[in-house]
């Protein structure tokens, strides 16, 4: 959601400036939601929608709401970066990541497997 209230924009610089990156938000959002559709149509693959049920197209806001809860675990020893993993990752999400694309894969990977997506129980 978005609250104007909670922002201070009574200067018609900053009212532009809020259309413009809400404009670009839309855009973006409208083009992952393009690319993902289009994955799932080419690949014929199903993602279930907020009933459970399959769906060829879904939401992007549906598949959104599905990362929830992934996190990246960081483990320091001494201030140096020993362990890096994404945790929570869960079929549907490697599912997602598969259908975007090996760059979406690469950003999501676990580094200490050399690039393999790894589904950890949370």
């Amino acid at each position: 959601m978005f609250f104007v209230d909670g922002i201070y924009i009574k200067n018609e610089s900053r009212i532009m400036t809020m259309a413009m990156i809400m404009g670009l938000a839309l855009m973006v959002f409208s083009l992952a939601e393009q690319k993902l559709r289009s994955a799932f149509e080419v690949h014929q693959e199903e993602f279930m929608d907020r009933y459970r049920k399959p769906s060829v197209k879904p939401t992007f806001r549906r598949v959104l709401q599905t990362w929830s809860g992934i996190h990246v675990w960081y483990m320091k020893e001494e201030g140096q970066l020993i362990e890096e993993s994404v945790v929570n990752l869960r079929p549907e999400n490697m599912q997602v990541l598969r259908l975007m694309g090996r760059s979406y894969q690469d950003i999501y990977s676990d580094k200490k497997t050399k690039g393999k997506l790894v589904w950890q129980e949370p």
